[in-house]
């Protein structure tokens, strides 16, 4: 008789259910109401009244749901909710849709971020350059490890019974629908009742369906965010983008000499010495104000912008390159990358100044214009990170990535909350009205919608002051300001911001509002 030894295969025992408190089950059914909510909103560009209600309640909700579970933010967590805070209300100030968007998104990924942090499943605590891993993991891996539990923690515990009548209500209405629909487009034909049915409801089929379409595709959306906070709450994924893992990651990548490197990157600096020297005149027209011949303004600074793109980036890619792979001690910086970090980041910065030194003579001469402000944005941006790049090669316990991503955060934050195209439609008048601009580009203030009505009611009553009513500018200002009137009439309060107030404010002291 053979005997097994069943000793040795230890018994299956499967993992217990995970509970779920009240907390998670009401949270659980706010998801999917925000998803809904997210799903009505968009395009968010229309209703930046509405958007903001949407960020401040999802913020709100989950710091109480994650004081509730006994978590406690830390420092860097605050500054997300801070962060998005401001660019939240950047959305009110600012008039550019673009602009709008971009401050949605990103408070929404700071919202990944503020959940990740708060319960302590960053991989370093405080400033870290794991910043940007922490927010890639905690907005596209930790929600999807847990997003199925959704239906579990709504219809769970104490919620069960009151889930369940809820599911089977729901249920009950959905088969309805098709039916009632049907039933009630065969009555139409009575006028007497069709009339009674649209003043008691006033809806239409399409309405019916737009919300179904929200709450259809809201429900993927709730899964999206109570994933998010489950999987964090239970400090899931701990074996996914470790601290461990992208240290020996950066290690194994520093196989390359330094002989190798400096061959790779020292003929682009002598290339950049040389073309400095050959084009000293060129460059040094956008300081002197003197235009070479040539050239016109609008091409001697898009030239200029472009070739500063290009070389920045090549740059930057030269100065990765050279940090991951060159061959040095793990918690040492070699004294290679003290030389070519600063070199490659003081040629970048020199091409910068001229660049945007060349993009105020094009503004002194034509004015503002919404490419230009961020161009020139955009050249300032680049201009101070590379600074801090240059900088951390001397101070090795610098947090580059992290500053970095603050600086941009912040400037970002700057340019939404400066409402760009009001600024862009004042400066232009008002040159214009003092002299130092010939023209005024009607044109392009139109496009910049109601931020610019202010500047030209001021442009509209100075030519009524002045008693120039008979020019083409006159009528086409009037015409454009009427179209505006009319398109704010037309707004419902989701589109509420301080530049339409603004402008409403200055239709009215012109005699344009009715």
């Amino acid at each position: 008789m053979i005997e097994t030894n069943t000793s040795a295969v230890p018994a299956f025992i499967p993992p217990a259910p995970r509970s779920y408190t009240r907390t998670d089950s009401v949270y659980a059914w706010l998801c999917v109401l925000f998803g809904y909510l997210l799903c009505r909103l968009i395009p968010v560009t229309a209703s930046p009244l509405g958007a903001t209600l949407f960020l401040s309640g999802l913020y709100t909700v989950t710091l109480i749901v994650l004081h509730r579970k006994n978590f406690r933010c830390p420092p860097t967590a605050w500054c997300a909710v801070a962060s998005a805070a401001v660019v939240t209300a950047a959305m009110m100030v600012c008039a550019e849709p673009f602009l709008r968007s971009l401050c949605f998104w990103y408070a929404l990924v700071a919202y990944a971020y503020t959940v990740h942090a708060a319960t302590a499943n960053t991989l370093c605590r405080g400033m870290s350059d794991y910043v940007l891993i922490d927010t890639f993991k905690a907005a596209i891996v930790m929600p999807f490890c847990a997003h199925a539990n959704l239906f579990t923690a709504m219809f769970s515990g104490k919620a069960k019974v009151g889930g369940k009548v809820l599911a089977k209500l729901l249920g009950g209405l959905l088969i309805a629908l098709v039916p009632t629909a049907a039933v009630l487009g065969l009555l139409s034909y009575d006028s007497g009742f069709s009339a009674l049915i649209q003043n008691l409801f006033d809806f239409n089929l399409g309405d019916i369906f737009s919300h179904l379409a929200s709450i259809a595709f809201g429900i993927p959306l709730g899964m999206y965010l109570f994933g998010m906070l489950i999987a964090n709450a239970d400090h899931e994924c701990g074996h996914i983008l470790t601290q461990e893992h992208c240290r020996n990651t950066a290690v194994k990548c520093r196989v390359v000499s330094p002989l190798t490197v400096i061959a790779a990157t020292v003929p682009m600096l002598l290339v950049y010495v040389v073309f400095f020297i050959s084009q000293w005149q060129y460059y040094v027209a956008g300081f002197t104000g003197e235009l070479p011949n040539e050239f016109s303004y609008a091409s001697f600074a898009r030239e200029g912008f472009f070739q500063l793109c290009t070389v920045s980036v090549i740059n930057l890619a030269m100065i990765l390159f050279a940090i991951a792979v060159v061959k040095r001690k793990e918690n040492n910086t070699s004294v290679l990358l003290k030389i070519l970090t600063p070199l490659y980041s003081v040629s970048t910065i020199v091409l910068i100044a001229t660049a945007i030194a060349k993009m105020v003579m094009y503004i002194d001469a034509y004015g503002l214009t919404q490419k230009r402000v961020y161009a020139t944005w955009f050249m300032m941006m680049l201009a101070v990170v590379f600074m801090l790049i240059a900088v951390s090669r001397f101070v090795p316990k610098m947090k580059t990535v992290f500053l970095c991503t603050a600086v941009c955060i912040t400037m970002f934050a700057g340019l939404a909350l400066a409402n760009v195209n009001g600024i862009i439609a004042d400066y232009n008048v008002d040159r214009y009205l003092c002299g130092d601009l010939k023209t005024v580009d009607l044109d392009a203030l139109e496009e910049l919608d109601e931020a610019a009505v202010p500047a030209l009611c001021r442009l509209y009553d100075t030519y009524a002051q002045s008693g120039k009513t008979t020019g083409t500018n006159y009528y086409r200002t009037m015409q454009i300001l009427k179209d505006q009137a009319s398109i704010l009439q037309e707004r419902d309060v989701w589109s509420f911001s301080i530049p339409q107030i603004r402008a409403v404010n200055a239709l009215k002291d012109v005699g344009l509002w009715k």
